[in-house]
């Protein structure tokens, strides 16, 4: 594997690096998901590269409501690495580096559209009337970084990657309504040659606690023998990490079951973990090869579907709030 895409966890890892020469669909990505349970709103923003261009940065924003509606973005914007030495950013988006490995700030300054999740469910996103969002986050850890390693290189969607459990706060202003926002999530950053072609469905399944336990599980099925398949991920109390033997996760099968509610169990060093989880809010996306996202699903799609659900979850009676991201194909079927 290239040395650009091992994370050794040192501070430089958190910022995107120049894309080295001669490597096909080579990207770097992160992800910053959140959910405030008293205001019932949820986050899921994205920043990464293009296959096609690795100084062009692609934006995408989800964010659910309280009444269950979603606003959703998408944008472009081209930057060149050295310019980008606090973090990636594109034309409404930014990801701020204040502290590595310590914190983080996420802002979005642009506009959106308003549907609901009926209106994405049977075609994708239709233009429309776009309205102004304006998200100031903090992301700060609760838990240590979970390095996934040397398996990365098995993988057809990065060959580094690392996950991170945060608390949140900040603020949102939309539909003319300013929130204090206060919550749990997760962080992510990848890097490598990218492509979602060869994968048959995954999960990115994670949750964090109100007694400070987390989790994060990455579990990956693929339909070409070129890559491996993968079921790992770590748990935390704050402290401590360990890996987990991930013995079931819930898998995207249909989107008539898509919102059903499902169980995380794994196996650690702490014992055996059942953990019940529902869905709060969710958006569904096509994923287009070699790796373009689009809103919404189209009746009949075939194709590689992905849905990014907001959860609660109850862990030996505790309560904690994630993220559910899963793909699959047929799901239309």
């Amino acid at each position: 594997m290239a040395d650009e895409h091992n994370f050794t966890l040192a501070p430089q890892d958190e910022l995107p690096i120049q894309a080295p020469s001669g490597i096909p669909g080579w990207t770097e990505n992160y992800c910053f998901q959140a959910y405030d349970p008293t205001q019932r709103i949820g986050f899921f923003q994205n920043l990464g590269t293009i296959n096609a261009d690795p100084l062009i940065w692609r934006e995408l924003l989800t964010l659910y409501l309280p009444d269950g509606t979603l606003m959703l973005a998408k944008g472009f914007g081209g930057w060149a690495t050295p310019d980008l030495k606090d973090g990636p950013r594109a034309a409404s988006q930014s990801f701020v580096c204040e502290e590595p490995w310590k914190r983080w700030r996420v802002r979005w300054s642009g506009p959106a559209r308003h549907v609901t999740l009926a209106e994405i469910s049977t075609c994708r996103l239709q233009d429309g009337l776009f309205e102004p969002v304006e998200i100031d986050l903090v992301f700060e850890a609760i838990a240590p970084t979970w390095n996934v390693g040397s398996q990365m290189e098995t993988q057809s969607w990065a060959h580094g990657h690392y996950d991170q459990s945060m608390s949140i706060t900040g603020t949102l202003q939309c539909k003319g309504q300013r929130y204090a926002i206060e919550g749990v999530g997760l962080r992510d950053h990848s890097r490598g040659p990218r492509s979602c072609e060869p994968i048959e469905r995954h999960g990115w399944i994670h949750g964090e606690f109100e007694d400070g336990r987390c989790f994060s599980i990455l579990d990956f099925g693929f339909r070409s023998s070129d890559a491996q398949p993968m079921s790992r991920g770590f748990v935390s109390d704050g402290k401590a990490l360990h890996e987990i033997e991930v013995i079931e996760v819930p898998h995207y099968r249909s989107l008539a079951t898509v919102n059903d509610p499902g169980r995380v169990v794994f196996d650690s060093p702490w014992g055996r973990a059942e953990i019940e989880g529902e869905v709060l809010a969710n958006a569904l996306y096509c994923v287009i090869p070699p790796n373009e996202v689009t809103f919404g699903i189209d009746a009949g799609f075939d194709g590689l579907a992905l849905t990014e659900a907001q959860v609660r979850y109850r862990w030996d009676g505790v309560t904690g709030y994630g993220l559910w991201e899963r793909t699959g194909r047929g799901v239309t079927a």
